[in-house]
């Protein structure tokens, strides 16, 4: 059977997510994140690792504010193998505009 323990930050933000599974009286990690945010509590990194543990996945986000700390701008990268070199690629980009009167 399959358990997950998470760790938390002193915003309540989920830091750490350990997967792990028991066999025999021993545990075997399955997986393992970890997320990093920003003072506004946005996610803008995320982290998984397999069993091994290995670096499977890698995405950064980024934001944008105006000068009235609007969020006019989100952007997320993943690191991808691109020639044998693991390279920032662009997945999603979101612009928001504001009509202030």
């Amino acid at each position: 059977m399959g358990k997950t323990l998470y760790k938390y930050d002193t915003r309540n933000n989920v830091i750490e997510e350990n997967s792990y599974y028991e066999e025999d009286g021993q545990k075997h990690i399955f997986s393992k994140t970890v997320y990093k945010y920003d003072s506004r509590n946005n996610m803008v990194e995320y982290v998984y690792y397999d069993a091994n543990p290995e670096l499977k996945i890698k995405r950064k986000y980024i934001y944008k504010y105006d000068s009235r700390n609007n969020k006019i701008e989100e952007a997320k990268y993943e690191f991808v193998e691109k020639f044998g070199q693991r390279v920032e690629d662009l997945r999603w980009f979101t612009q928001h505009t504001y009509v202030y009167y």
